[in-house]
């Protein structure tokens, strides 16, 4: 989490900007606490009435017709342009590390949408935070919808972080996928993404780096939201921790939950603002970036899954 309080919201504006590649729109959170438990998920995803954001409510509302047992019943499929030439395409896969019901709630009705849409070919939740009742919960969306595939570890590791490396861990080793395939990792507290940027951000993924959108209530972000004269958050940094691979935080911003809470007042004043005043869509950032979401290519996910295994392998963790 990023804040102090452990069940902060989060949101991602999927647009064509992201960290290594990325300084584009981030989402933004619920204006309530975010430990409150709302009575209705669409609470979650209020989005303001102004004359500014008016078409993208439209649109968002258009989407959310059906939630539950059923999927969202789209009148459109775009057919996704073949981009090889073996008459394929490559996949799409997004891994959520899973999972709190009063999230996830949220975060599959987007998923819903952008597997109907055809620009998601499979979701994997993966248990490695979970009740009993949030088990049954998404065992329930699973047999609604096969779609949403459950996927638990197997095994045991002294990693630092624990069974949280495993998810990793299998996609590195596996061989379903071909290397242009995209996979995306999610946590269960983001609660909003940009539908309408999502297929730009897919598109800019490339090999050899990991692609970050831009979200909301992350301090890298917010240093290039700054920048972009969006807020005023974080108008300076240590040029140090902006240096190739240092690995330590940008900021404190984790630490002060007034951050948060502003950056997501702001966003929900209107979305629109996060969009625009970036230098560039893709943002080369070199140094340490909080992943709670970021997608990269099947080739760079088994290169760097792999760096970091035989890295904690040296250094004794297994």
């Amino acid at each position: 989490s990023f804040l102090t309080c452990r069940n902060a919201v989060r949101f991602s504006l999927w647009f064509r900007a992201v960290l290594l590649c990325g300084g584009v729109p981030g989402s933004a959170g619920s204006s309530t606490s975010p430990d409150t438990e709302t009575q209705s998920p669409i609470s979650l995803l209020g989005i303001p009435t102004n004359s500014i954001c008016e078409r993208r409510q439209n649109i968002l509302q258009k989407f959310w017709q059906k939630f539950g047992a059923e999927t969202c019943a789209m009148s459109f499929k775009p057919v996704r342009k073949k981009r090889n030439s073996t008459n394929s395409y490559p996949k799409v896969i997004v891994a959520v590390f899973a999972g709190r019901r009063k999230y996830l709630e949220a975060l599959s009705r987007y998923l819903y949408v952008l597997l109907d849409l055809g620009w998601v070919d499979e979701i994997h939740f993966w248990e490695v935070t979970m009740t009993d009742e949030d088990k049954r919960w998404l065992k329930t969306l699973n047999e609604a919808d096969p779609r949403f595939q459950m996927k638990s570890c197997s095994w045991e590791t002294q990693m630092p972080g624990g069974h949280y490396a495993c998810p990793y861990h299998h996609y590195q080793v596996s061989k379903e996928y071909n290397e242009d395939d995209v996979l995306i990792k999610i946590d269960d507290d983001v609660v909003y993404l940009d539908l309408e940027g999502f297929e730009g951000f897919i598109s800019s993924v490339t090999h050899g780096s990991l692609f970050f959108p831009n979200i909301v209530n992350n301090d890298v972000c917010a240093h290039l939201q700054t920048r972009a004269h969006v807020h005023n958050l974080i108008p300076q940094v240590r040029q140090e921790n902006t240096r190739k691979g240092y690995a330590l935080p940008l900021t404190r911003w984790f630490t002060i939950p007034y951050a948060a809470t502003a950056v997501h007042k702001i966003f929900l004043s209107c979305p629109k603002r996060f969009k625009v005043g970036y230098e560039q869509n893709l943002i080369p950032w070199q140094s340490r970036v909080s992943i709670n979401c970021f997608a990269l290519t099947m080739k760079t996910a088994k290169t760097a899954f792999g760096e970091l295994f035989s890295a904690c392998k040296k250094i004794r963790y297994f």
